[in-house]
């Protein structure tokens, strides 16, 4: 009887490992990068621009810019606020 007890326990031990494994290695994998900037002036300071992640398109008055690329395909996904304001 201890010997089933010991290999059932070994078998749900195993199974966890196995799990914790398997999740580890699929989330561990990611080569999608996010970064989130305030402003247009924290874009610019961190270099993003330069390196290509951020098009140099982007308004100077964008707020909450989220930047988010693939590493692997170069994909990139951009979003931000932007009031516009037009002056009579």
């Amino acid at each position: 009887m201890c010997e089933t007890t010991f290999k059932e326990k070994r078998r749900k031990t195993g199974r966890v490992l196995n799990l914790i494994l398997h999740v580890f290695l699929l989330t561990g994998c990611s080569d999608i990068v996010s970064v989130n900037f305030d402003d247009w002036e924290a874009v610019k300071t961190s270099g993003t621009m330069e390196r290509g992640w951020v098009p140099h398109w982007l308004p100077r008055e964008a707020t909450n810019i989220k930047e988010r690329h693939n590493l692997d395909t170069n994909a990139i996904a951009l979003s931000f606020k932007y009031l516009s304001i037009k002056h009579p």
